[in-house]
């Protein structure tokens, strides 16, 4: 049995729809008691409001529990989506230099070691949201005295970013970052997003370039986002990458969910010793690519 999460963005409904048309049994589900054993179970997290994020969580986790029941994404994927500081913890070596500061003492130690430009970040956020580009010490200083103050800083999707600071290296020259989707590690398909135009950050731009052939760079790149997914058992990602130091790439961060109509025109590549072209879509066949991942047993 295939059991499809009642999502708001109709993931779950386009999933069952795949899975009923290849002749398989599947069930929509809204809580974790509806998922039975020796099963899947799909789930696309919400990212906001937080109080519906982190109900999905908690479904996750207690369907994580549940022996037989394998699902996608990932326990580790589910309870890292929309936490920055929860996915430097596990894939902190994966990441540009970050440093993360419950004070204002740590703050300014951390601040000792980074060079300006530099990144700050909310644990939470999507599109370039709760994202800031720290130009210069004042800044830096400012930023920690509200930080640590009584309000906190200004954060989208409610609350605010307060006891804490996380600050991350600037990767400067990369004049767009790479999406790269990686389904069951062997299905990838990428997405070059330029950065938007008054600010060096590519998440949420709308400039998009959808990738259709496979050169040394793209074979690089999903290469490099499959080892990220095997060393961490990560199953159904995106993955933000640039160029760091040395022209070595770099992970910013991770997701379960992307908006599928920019994905139009991804070509999906399939890893069988190396990557090769398929005739598949990377937006109008993202759910045949999870069923054909099911059947044959990848997951």
């Amino acid at each position: 049995m295939i059991y499809c999460y009642k999502d708001r963005w109709n993931w779950g409904s386009d999933l069952y729809d795949a899975v009923t048309k290849r002749g398989l049994k599947a069930k929509m589900f809204s809580s974790s008691v509806e998922v039975a054993g020796e099963s899947y179970a799909f789930m696309h997290m919400a990212h906001c409001p937080l109080n519906r994020r982190d109900t999905d969580k908690r479904v996750a986790r207690a369907i994580s529990e549940k022996p037989g029941v394998i699902l996608i994404p990932t326990p580790t994927e589910c309870w890292l989506y929309d936490d920055k500081y929860l996915f430097h913890e596990k894939c902190g070596a994966w990441e540009p230099t970050t440093y993360y500061s419950t004070s204002k003492e740590e703050a300014k130690k951390a601040l000792a070691k980074l060079n300006y430009p530099f990144v700050s970040k909310s644990k939470i956020g999507a599109g370039s949201s709760n994202v800031r580009l720290i130009k210069n010490e004042a800044q830096a200083h400012r930023e920690i005295d509200i930080a640590f103050g009584d309000i906190g800083l200004p954060q989208f999707a409610g609350g605010g970013q307060k006891g804490y600071v996380l600050w991350q290296e600037f990767c400067d020259g990369n004049p767009n970052d790479w999406r790269v989707i990686i389904i069951a590690k062997k299905y990838g398909f990428v997405l070059k997003r330029f950065n938007r135009p008054n600010i060096p950050f590519a998440s949420g731009s709308g400039r998009l370039k959808a990738i259709s052939t496979l050169d040394d760079e793209i074979d690089a790149l999903l290469n490099f986002t499959r080892n990220f997914a095997i060393e961490n058992e990560f199953s159904f990602l995106g993955v933000d990458i640039v160029y760091g130091r040395n022209h070595k790439p770099v992970v910013l961060e991770i997701t379960t969910g992307w908006s599928r109509e920019g994905y139009v025109g991804c070509r999906v590549f399939e890893y069988s010793n190396g990557f090769k072209p398929t005739a598949m879509d990377g937006a109008r066949n993202l759910f045949d690519i999870v069923v054909m991942g099911m059947e044959k047993g990848e997951f």
